[in-house]
């Protein structure tokens, strides 16, 4: 609804599975977008899509990244020469309490300043709100700033075939 926050920005996405926000990203004018993943398959999704909507291989990268490992320099240059993002995007990878704290590690260590964070949590999970808030206060102890968050329904209704319909979800953007 917003493709103000990533035009003309570089973007990494976390988790990005079949590259879905990455190609969000690139369809709103980012100037590049690093689509990560630890799946092999994930990958191989991520260039597909990226290919069916028309960008040119310099536009969305497709790197594998294991988050336990520092970011590959693949990732890193997508970012430029500074190795910083505009725009961080976490899409519901906060499985469990360690990936949390990796990401809390990671993300404001390549978020540029001035760049923002944006990350959604599915809060219908065992942990509800849990990953959520204490994601927040993570970044907020490393110098970010919560400005918007948002709870909302989402997910396509089962008649359209969805498999979460009304799902409530959390949206969040922070500043650094």
């Amino acid at each position: 609804d917003e493709p103000s926050l990533v035009c003309g920005r570089t973007v990494l996405e976390f988790g990005a599975g079949i590259g879905l926000l990455a190609c969000v990203a690139a369809r709103a004018g980012a100037s590049s977008v690093a689509a990560t993943d630890i799946e092999p398959t994930a990958l191989e999704f991520i260039r597909q899509s990226a290919a069916d909507n028309g960008f040119p291989p310099h536009l969305v990268h497709a790197v594998r990244w294991d988050w336990d490992q520092p970011p590959p320099p693949a990732v890193l240059d997508v970012a430029g020469p500074s190795g910083l993002f505009d725009v961080v995007l976490l899409p519901d990878v906060m499985y469990d309490d360690a990936a949390v704290e990796r990401l809390g590690e990671l993300a404001p260590s390549l978020i540029a300043p001035g760049g923002l964070l944006l990350w959604a949590d599915g809060t219908d999970r065992p942990y509800g709100e849990a990953h959520s808030n204490r994601l927040a206060e993570t970044l907020i102890h490393a110098g970010l700033t919560v400005r918007s968050c948002s709870e909302m329904r989402a997910g396509a209704s089962t008649a359209d075939g969805g498999a979460a319909p009304d799902r409530p979800v959390r949206l969040v953007i922070a500043d650094k």
